[in-house]
């Protein structure tokens, strides 16, 4: 199902000022406009208007309060259950940010998320994002090396080989700007996917132009951190 996978996945669109391609991030939300009303009322820019598609559903492009861009889809034929992604397939996505309390407040806000926060010992922030006991992303500082210096979504692909994929990335002419290691996870360049938030069911605050709170509600510490599904999917999808 072309549009419930969508609204877990991404698509090739240009990156807002620049003229480079980036890979564009894609939230599960139930409404659009409820959304774009919240998303502005907390800082947010639109880069895009709600529009509908046939056969696909209401989306719209969104910049956040530091300029990294996301988009919301309300899909017209709903969303896939939660899986492990197969390889080739989409898995996971992070935000790199200056201010990771400051996103990972926002990003509550618009879509009711969970957060945690996970552990550390590279004096960096990592805050777990999840909806219906499911971890669904990840704001992460950025790196102070990193070749991109504004907040921005990367995005993962599920591979049985980090290495191999790596090597066939540059013999197709792509260049490799963080090299294949171990994550804090134990996997080979981690990664998990996106999965549906709450728009237009937010919990808390109010929709009266309120500035985005400094800081996201963490969970309870007796809740055990979310992972991602771990059942394959089932081949009647």
């Amino acid at each position: 199902d072309v549009s419930a996978r969508a609204c877990r996945g991404f698509r090739v669109c240009s990156s807002v000022g620049q003229r480079q391609s980036a890979w564009l991030t894609f939230i599960s939300v139930r409404d659009v406009d409820a959304v774009k009303r919240v998303a502005l009322a907390h800082g947010a820019k639109v880069v895009a208007d709600p529009r509908t598609y046939p056969m696909r559903g209401r989306q719209a492009v969104f910049s956040d309060p530091e300029g990294a861009v996301f988009a919301v889809l309300a899909s017209s034929s709903g969303d896939l259950p939660d899986y492990l992604a197969a390889p080739g397939e989409w898995i996971w996505s992070s935000l790199l940010s200056k201010d990771p309390a400051s996103e990972a407040a926002f990003y509550q806000q618009l879509f009711a998320y969970d957060a945690f926060d996970l552990e550390s010992n590279d004096g960096m922030q990592h805050v777990i994002l999840s909806s219906d006991d499911f971890a669904r992303g990840s704001v992460n500082t950025l790196p102070g090396d990193s070749a991109l210096r504004r907040a921005h979504w990367l995005n993962f692909v599920r591979v049985d080989d980090v290495v191999a994929v790596a090597a066939k990335a540059q013999a197709a002419g792509g260049r490799v700007l963080v090299a294949p290691h171990v994550d804090r996870h134990g996997g080979w360049g981690g990664g998990y996917r996106v999965g549906p938030g709450r728009g237009g069911d937010r919990r808390g605050g109010d929709r009266r132009g309120n500035e985005p709170p400094r800081s996201y509600r963490p969970a309870p510490a007796s809740r055990p951190t979310p992972s991602i599904p771990s059942h394959p999917r089932d081949s009647r999808h």
